[in-house]
């Protein structure tokens, strides 16, 4: 936030599909703080409207980055990207407020959003819009004798209350705050079904603190010792959690204990904007609430667990992996989605765990959180494994790599509808030379058949020519999985 000319400035960022592709364009402002702003946002993104209305417009104000996202989505008309005509494309154009504006602001501050353009990705300074009028020049305001009386009676109110809260915070939290923030680790101890835990009795004053422990041994690595090796995602989860969970038996070591596990939590986050300080001490509710979104598995994932730096090879003991599913919450809108998604998902794990021997996925995930598998198949299908020194070398396995595209082609395999699915099948079966089809299970049975080593060999030999078969170890190994008898190869 900033002024200029005696206006305040607000940050603004839009999402649409570029020329090159869908991205984001934004106020700099927003690099320090982006993992937020696309957390934020993606369920607006994932849900576009109705794609039979050409004049379809959504707002949308959500609490984030210490104020306000404040803003619209509308079908973009005259997308640039003529390969996204067929996902319904949208514009979505958010800007930063300290506050909820007022309702007669709104319309304002979208008429002004709405005149923004972006034609590439990226930072750009431009991006932002006034949001106040400059008072008349000159304006003075006379600060009458009644009106000071009543600013140094506000003052007195203010520092009152200030100095109560600093005196109950020193005393420790109000019994009733202790209740509060037992019910809600209760109520997350149940959704998150830890066995052998039991309701305490309301009237034992100690109650709170059994809770607590039980919360926060949960909420450690003492059962997974020894399992949490590797890269895999579910190891990166759970690794965040300290080594052994606290034990508090009074206000004070509770307080300090949540918020240890919270800064814990947080650093394993990815990049986070600085926290602000606050005048109020945070409730011991507030904090807990806080530990439970960084729980989230769904927004970890979002945010900084599908960043593609992990060997799909790689496998979590099963424990670990039961251990992060219980994170994976249910939303309402699953049910009606998993339809399409599930037997996709089992498609793709055929391929994955039976022929291709990936172990970073198990048959139940095709349930529990298919867009993991999405993400599985289509990083194991690029070239992302390999650096360009690898694929230097002449020989029929480095062919046999190169048709792949470069980079994968989803992110966190998160698909707003199965057409979005099919679309990126279809660009992977052109990689491939595949046979394309508008079904799913044809598509990736297709793909599938075309990493057929020794099949595409035997086509390929009719059109080119290699003088050696095999390529470095890590291209050997590679292309291993995808022979169908592998001791010949």
């Amino acid at each position: 936030m900033s002024r200029s000319n005696g206006n305040e400035v607000g940050p603004v960022a839009i999402h649409r599909w570029f020329a090159d592709g869908e991205g984001w364009a934004y106020h700099p402002w927003y690099e320090s703080q982006k993992h937020e702003l696309l957390a934020t946002l993606k369920d607006t993104l994932d849900c576009r409207g109705n794609p039979e209305s050409s004049d379809s417009r959504r707002t949308f104000s959500y609490k984030a980055m210490g104020g306000i996202l404040f803003g619209e989505q509308i079908r973009d008309l005259t997308c640039p990207d003529v390969e996204a005509a067929g996902r319904f494309p949208t514009i979505l154009r958010a800007v930063f407020l300290r506050s909820e504006p007022l309702q007669k602001d709104k319309d304002l501050i979208a008429k002004r959003l709405a005149r923004l353009q972006a034609e590439r990705p990226g930072p750009d300074s431009k991006l932002k819009i006034e949001l106040d009028e400059p008072g008349p020049a000159g304006r003075r305001f006379r600060v009458r004798r009644g009106w000071l009386l009543l600013l140094l009676s506000c003052v007195l109110v203010v520092g009152l209350f200030v100095w109560l809260q600093i005196f109950e915070n020193r005393n420790g939290p109000a019994e009733n705050e202790l209740r509060k923030a037992e019910a809600r680790m209760s109520k997350l101890l149940q959704q998150w079904q830890v066995n052998g835990f039991g309701q305490s009795d309301g009237e034992d004053r100690q109650s709170v603190y059994k809770v607590a422990q039980q919360f926060l041994r949960f909420l450690s690595q003492e059962e997974l010792v020894g399992k949490l090796f590797g890269n895999h995602p579910d190891v990166r989860f759970a690794s965040r959690l300290p080594k052994q969970g606290a034990r508090p038996l009074r206000p004070e070591e509770l307080r300090s204990d949540l918020e240890s596990l919270l800064a814990d939590l947080k650093q394993g986050a990815g990049p986070t904007s600085p926290d602000k300080p606050l005048m109020k001490q945070k409730s011991l509710t507030s904090i807990v609430d806080e530990v439970a979104q960084q729980m989230d598995y769904s927004r970890w994932w979002a945010a900084t667990g599908c960043c593609p730096d992990y060997a799909v090879l790689e496998e979590a003991d099963p424990e670990v992996s039961k251990f992060a599913c219980r994170f994976i919450l249910e939303k309402h809108v699953d049910h009606a989605s998993t339809a399409w998604q599930v037997p996709a998902a089992e498609r793709m794990i055929e391929a994955l765990g039976g022929l291709w021997k990936v172990k970073a996925i198990s048959s139940s995930d095709a349930v529990k959180r298919p867009w993991f598998v999405y993400h599985c198949f289509f990083q194991l299908l690029s070239r992302h494994h390999f650096q360009p020194e690898d694929l230097r070398e002449d020989g029929w396995h480095v062919e046999f790599i190169k048709r792949l595209p470069e980079t994968p082609l989803t992110k966190d395999g998160h698909f707003a509808n199965e057409q979005e699915l099919i679309d990126r099948l279809r660009d992977l079966a052109r990689h491939l030379n595949a046979g394309e089809s508008n079904i799913t299970s044809t598509l990736v049975t297709n793909i599938v058949k075309s990493m057929d080593y020794a099949e595409w060999k035997k086509g390929a030999e009719h059109f080119i020519s290699r003088e050696r078969e095999k390529g470095s170890t890590k291209v050997e190994e590679f292309v291993k999985r995808f022979c169908s008898n592998q001791s010949n190869h």
